[in-house]
């Protein structure tokens, strides 16, 4: 009875899963490298210019990041911040 159950429940996820929202979803990830691949056929262009302020702001997350990250782990490697039992 319980593997009816389960077959019944799977059925019922793999239904939900490809309608609606995920199906537009997943067309869009479908659609997305056709036209890619479209666009780079007609010869398009990339304005470098404008590019460069996103890839700034996204280097300086990764440092503030980076800079942020050892103190909670170093103060866990200090002997009254270990745990034995």
């Amino acid at each position: 009875m319980k593997a009816r159950q389960a077959v019944r429940d799977l059925a019922m996820g793999v239904g939900f899963a490809f309608s609606g929202r995920v199906r537009a979803v997943l067309t869009a990830a479908g659609a997305g490298p056709g036209v890619a691949l479209l666009l780079t056929a007609t010869g398009t262009g990339v304005g470098w210019a404008s590019s460069l302020p996103t890839t700034g702001i996204g280097a300086g997350v990764v440092l503030l990041v980076t800079l942020l990250s050892p103190p909670p782990p170093l103060r866990l490697m200090r002997p009254e911040g270990r745990r034995t039992e």
